[in-house]
């Protein structure tokens, strides 16, 4: 990622939380779920902002909640990440 010529670099997907979590980066801004709100109207959203070595930023977007086989698919809040 620190040869994008790019301030930020985007990606998408709860397991993108998990990995910037996992390897340490600092988050810089939470928005959405358990953040500041951002405009969406889906509470399980969210964005979080990661500062990554390179002085660039990890922008991560995606839904806290876990889909719920007991109720085809639909979402819900069980294992939201922190």
């Amino acid at each position: 990622m620190a040869q994008l010529p790019t301030p930020d670099v985007f990606t998408f997907g709860r397991l993108r939380h998990q990995l910037a979590n996992s390897l340490g980066l600092p988050r810089t801004h939470t928005l959405g779920a358990g953040g500041r709100p951002y405009g969406s109207t889906v509470p399980s959203r969210a964005i979080r902002v990661y500062a990554l070595p390179s002085g660039q930023r990890l922008v991560i977007g995606g839904t806290l909640a876990v889909p719920d086989p007991q109720r085809n698919g639909d979402r819900h809040p069980q294992g939201a990440l922190t």
